[in-house]
């Protein structure tokens, strides 16, 4: 029974001895081994974030307050002063780090000094991290930089593993040196910095005419292109009437079929029916005359 502790369990035996106990001890002792130990800390944080919820009666707002106080150990039976209690619990609520704030939270029994040496080493390890964290971020941007950077010294783009095999600039020929454009060339580079050198000026061009599009280099270009392929049939006239009915750039119609009126046959294949004329003889009529008005006018005018 309460309040008594039996030697012997024999009932015939005399050597009892009876041990009075106050009831308020047995009820604490009986407490501490059934109930189980609690957090103040977290309990005191749950407490002082209680809102009221949007339609909460004030009486189950109460309730709900007045329950959880009950976990709080306000009444000072922790062993902790009150103003030490009072800051502890003010520091862990208005920690801004979640992270640190629940590992604070984590241990039983901790006291002011533990957690504010907690919260320093905490915050120390951050601004550890955060500076490696930020060499790292520089020497990736720096070899990221570096990468992007190397180009191919003939043709400009972004060099990569198979350049050498996609290289744009392996037929192109400049200063009769197959494997580079004419903007990369290095000579050229070389003759530009002689003549900033010196203070001279380069002239690409005829000083007498302006310098033109390309067009009439291009068709020179074709030109001996053709000449060239036909130096092994010595057959130049056939390849010239080839290039005369083949249509020019932009779908306009060839010279021959200016000039006759139809297609003309080629060594291409092309349908039949293609052959018919396709030049509407209205319209040309009709610009011939416009153009001869105008012709007459100007002769008028002068």
């Amino acid at each position: 029974m309460l309040g008594t502790a039996a030697t012997s369990a024999d009932p015939s035996s005399s050597t009892v001895q009876a041990v009075g106990r106050p009831l308020d001890d047995v009820l604490t002792a009986f407490d501490k081994r059934s109930i189980p130990f609690r957090n103040t800390t977290m309990e005191t944080y749950k407490f002082n974030n209680i809102k009221q919820a949007d339609g909460q009666p004030c009486i189950e707002f109460e309730m709900q307050l007045c329950k959880q106080i009950q976990s709080c150990d306000f009444e000072g039976t922790c062993g902790q002063k009150y103003e030490e209690r009072m800051l502890m619990d003010r520091t862990i609520i208005g920690i801004n780090d979640k992270r640190l704030q629940l590992k604070v939270q984590e241990s039983k029994n901790k006291k002011l000094e533990d957690v504010l040496n907690e919260c320093k080493a905490y915050e120390a390890a951050t601004e550890k991290n955060a500076i490696i964290q930020n060499r790292l971020r520089v020497l990736l941007e720096s070899s990221t930089i570096n990468a992007v950077a190397r180009k191919c010294f003939n043709c400009g783009a972004i060099f990569n593993p198979n350049h050498l095999v996609e290289c744009r600039g392996k037929e192109a020929t400049c200063c009769q040196k197959l494997g580079q454009f004419a903007r990369y060339c290095k000579q050229q580079k070389k003759t530009g910095s002689f003549a900033n050198e010196f203070n001279a000026a380069l002239q690409f061009s005829s000083p007498n005419y302006p310098q033109s599009n390309g067009l009439a280099e291009k068709e020179v270009t074709i030109a001996k292109n053709i000449l060239k392929r036909c130096s092994q049939v010595n057959d130049y006239i056939y390849r010239i009437l080839e290039y005369n009915a083949t249509p020019v750039a932009n779908l306009d119609p060839a010279p021959c079929e200016l000039f006759f009126g139809r297609m003309c046959k080629t060594i291409l294949p092309i349908k039949t029916a293609l052959y018919g004329n396709k030049i509407n003889e209205e319209i040309i009529s009709r610009k011939f005359i416009e153009k001869k008005r105008k012709q007459k006018n100007i002769t008028t005018c002068t």
